[in-house]
């Protein structure tokens, strides 16, 4: 029972960036987006990249991010997304962007 709703929130996740998807993150937060987004040549997210770099994620030089992307908590023991952190949506309800 308990892996059904790991794929149902897999597949979820999934529906929201539009593909596969890969897992970025940092001490106390997590994002995804989809995996192959440059390869389909989706729009470069300039907000999200920005937020991801502001909370501590290390591209390659030039690297960033594409089409949307889900920001939230650090996984929990399960693995499972957790809820986002006050300090993330701060930034984001805020001018630190």
């Amino acid at each position: 029972r308990r892996r059904a709703a790991g794929v149902r929130c897999h597949d979820a996740r999934q529906g929201l960036v539009g593909g596969d998807i890969e897992l970025i993150g940092g001490p106390g937060w997590s994002a995804f987006c989809n995996e192959e987004g440059k390869y389909q040549q989706l729009p470069v997210n300039p907000t999200a990249t920005r937020l991801a770099m502001r909370l501590g994620w290390a591209p390659l030089t030039g690297d960033f991010l594409v089409g949307p992307v889900v920001f939230c908590g650090p996984p929990d023991g399960n693995g499972d997304a957790t809820n986002v952190p006050l300090d993330v949506t701060a930034m984001v309800g805020g001018a630190m962007l």
